[in-house]
């Protein structure tokens, strides 16, 4: 995830820190933080980040960084909507992804 986009779009709007973490319903010290690569944000705050700044949410996740995997488009999609599911439901896909890893390396697909 980059800071660095969250910081040039805030800039390319003009808009402050300070302007930009009440309009994400941050506050200004973890939005500084986010910007500056020492805390990441989870999905929903960069969600409402890339709202209040109008750009979509996958603008801010970066795959350029070399300790980030390489994701490609459905992934990214993949992991917006795993974000957007309620608690419950998060818990649900978890245990279903644990049992085909588990049948995966059972198999011998995994290594």
């Amino acid at each position: 995830m980059s800071g660095q986009a969250i910081l040039s779009r805030r800039k390319e709007l003009n808009l402050s820190q300070d302007e930009l973490s009440k309009m994400a319903k941050l506050s200004r010290p973890y939005l500084s933080q986010i910007e500056n690569g020492t805390r990441p944000g989870s999905l929903k705050v960069l969600g409402r980040i890339a709202l209040a700044l109008s750009i979509g949410l996958e603008d801010l996740i970066s795959t350029s960084e070399s300790s980030a995997p390489e994701l490609d488009e459905t992934e990214i999609v993949m992991l917006i909507a795993f974000a957007k599911l309620n608690k419950l439901d998060r818990n649900s896909v978890l245990q279903h992804a644990r049992a085909l890893a588990q049948v995966t390396e059972m198999k011998g697909i995994l290594t």
